[in-house]
């Protein structure tokens, strides 16, 4: 507790430990910060302690500051946890990605946090955040790698165990489609024959490492994600000079960098599924055909890059082909006989709207457009 009301304000922790024995008789050391380090002012600079018998870290971003004993008094050992900031959006000051399991015993503050999941969790780490709407406290039995918090979740505090083996890198959330939230292009390999299939990323990294030791990143994708099973959830990287978008129908996933490796930026473009008849699937305009046979959907975009093209369009089926465009004003439906696909446009040119759809006399499509129906447009009609 604080001192109360005293004559003046300490400048040294001497002066902190007087006030606090004139105030609170039972004194034995006192916590004292100077009043020009951050986060610290005259309110909070100087608290009374009645004992010592275990040592909490204090917050990490509120400057250091000195700790008085009294003569004679024992001072106790580590409480057994370290503190760090958790900084919004930010994964090198991110939260621990592991059980992620929230605490609904009682707590007011962060070491209570971190208290109650070590009794009721066994957790190795708590994540704890004090927001507009309340306290939040979560639960973690592994610190592996850190991963940014949602933005507009606010600041936060990370407390680990201090025998925790330290994080083997940064984890990134993977968003299906999106160039900036995409995997890394190294050698893209699979881990081969393992034990037993990855269930966290940090798993999937120990098995890339295990069977490619050169591994740097990987690529993991829960195994309840759609399209992702047993032999595609876990790929292995060996560099990350950019990020590539995933497939935009594939899930979403984790990127696991490993310590010291650094990520690169995104490759620069974004993709979508083509879907038959779908009038969001394909961009308008003038298409031309990539220059050799791309063999999958990636290459395609590579090569239409090659020719100097901004757009890429690939089919997976039908008549299997890559066309590029230098553009893409709007997109529309694809046509029957091209079958699915993917679209890669540049990310700075945003995903297109659709084209204006059409109606034709006797077929009920899509949206109503003025002027564009057959018969009286200012009458409602209802198809049955």
């Amino acid at each position: 507790m604080g001192p109360g009301e005293v004559a003046s304000l300490p400048t040294t922790a001497a002066e902190c430990y007087d006030n606090c024995k004139a105030a609170h008789p039972t004194t034995v050391a006192v916590d004292f910060w100077d009043i020009n380090h951050p986060g610290r002012n005259a309110g909070n600079i100087c608290w009374c302690q009645d004992g010592c018998d275990s040592l909490a870290p204090s917050l990490p971003d509120g400057g250091d500051g000195v700790l008085y004993i009294a003569e004679g008094t024992a001072k106790g050992p580590s409480a057994g946890y370290n503190m760090y900031n958790i900084i919004e959006a930010t994964a090198a000051d991110g939260w621990c990605l592991g059980s992620d399991i929230k605490l609904t015993t009682e707590f007011n503050n962060h070491l209570q946090c971190f208290e109650g999941c070590r009794t009721a969790h066994g957790s190795l780490a708590a994540d704890y955040f004090n927001r507009e709407t309340g306290k939040d406290c979560f639960c973690q039995d592994i610190c592996r790698c850190r991963i940014a918090s949602k933005v507009g979740g606010g600041d936060g505090y990370l407390l680990i165990d201090e025998t925790a083996p330290a994080n083997d890198g940064l984890c990134h959330k993977m968003a299906a489609g999106i160039g900036t939230h995409g995997w890394c292009t190294g050698f893209d390999s699979g881990p081969g024959e393992v034990a037993k299939t990855p269930t966290t990323a940090a798993e999937c990294y120990d098995n890339c490492k295990a069977a490619r030791p050169t591994t740097v990143a990987v690529d993991f994708w829960d195994i309840n994600h759609p399209s992702r099973n047993d032999g595609n959830i876990c790929w292995c990287q060996d560099a990350c000079p950019c990020t590539e978008a995933s497939k935009s129908d594939a899930g979403d996933g984790i990127l696991f960098v490993a310590t010291g490796t650094v990520k690169g930026a995104s490759c620069g473009r974004n993709m979508k599924t083509v879907v038959e008849g779908n009038d969001n699937s394909i961009c308008q305009g003038e298409m031309t055909a990539a220059t050799g046979a791309p063999g999958n959907m990636y290459a395609c975009a590579n090569q239409c890059a090659t020719d100097g093209f901004n757009v890429a369009t690939y089919h997976t089926s039908g008549e299997t082909a890559c066309h590029c465009q230098m553009n893409c004003p709007c997109t529309h439906a694809s046509d029957s006989s091209s079958g699915p696909g993917y679209l890669f446009v540049g990310e700075t040119m945003n995903m297109p709207q659709m084209c204006d759809s059409t109606m034709t006399c006797g077929e009920v499509k899509d949206v109503y457009k003025d002027g564009s129906c057959c018969g009286n447009p200012n009458s409602v009609v209802t198809f049955r």
